[in-house]
């Protein structure tokens, strides 16, 4: 049975739960590490998710002969219409047999139950080089009124595929009066593609993906 999810506590002890703001979602939620922060970070600039919630919902199931309580960390819906929850592990604890055994046998549960797949999402993943520094760079572009007039320009400038680098983009675009926040932006909104685990930098190459 599916059941509302655990309630995440306002404080601690040891340390203070992240309490970000998630543009999607309009508002602020509680999380309860650093780590499904930064695994927040690339929901949040993911441009083929629509909506997550965090903490979602929770159901017993069966593990090693003993009844047990799984909450996923998030629930993601896509722009395809389709869900998938995740779980935000350290990497050093998802080698874990026991782990590796236990999220086994959850996505089965998953995939014969509830009706769409889990995804392990482990820290070497979400903080491989210096994508977090690049998503936290990127997110403050997210927040800013965007314009489709951006895209349009966009469009104009660049042919679909081309490769430029961060600072040819700023110069293109500056010669139709766009500012170099307008190229973040791009960036921000997934208009341009680049590797995230590259530190963004004036010689960073970008591919425009267009819409």
């Amino acid at each position: 049975m599916i059941k509302v999810a655990r309630k995440i506590s306002k404080t601690s002890r040891t340390c203070s739960r992240p309490n970000p703001y998630t543009h999607k979602g309009k508002k602020r939620i509680k999380l309860e590490s650093q780590l499904e922060m930064d695994g927040m970070m690339h929901l949040e600039l993911n441009k083929d998710v629509v909506s997550f919630k965090e903490q979602p919902f929770s159901f017993m199931y069966e593990f090693d002969g003993k009844q047990r309580r799984y909450t996923p960390d998030f629930l993601v819906k896509y722009r395809s219409g389709q869900y998938e929850s995740q779980e935000i592990k350290p990497s050093y604890e998802a080698i874990n047999p026991k782990f590796i055994a236990k999220f086994a046998r959850l996505s089965e549960v998953f995939n014969q139950i509830i009706g769409h797949p889990l995804k392990l999402m482990t820290s070497d993943e979400i903080r491989k080089g210096h994508t977090i520094s690049n998503l936290r760079n990127l997110y403050r572009f997210i927040q800013m009124p965007f314009s489709e007039s951006l895209v349009s320009t966009g469009l104009a400038t660049f042919k679909e595929g081309e490769l430029v680098s961060l600072d040819d983009a700023i110069s293109m675009m500056s010669m139709c009066e766009m500012p170099q926040r307008n190229v973040m932006q791009l960036i921000a909104h997934s208009h341009f593609q680049f590797d995230k685990s590259v530190l963004l930098q004036g010689s960073t190459p970008l591919v425009w993906v267009g819409e």
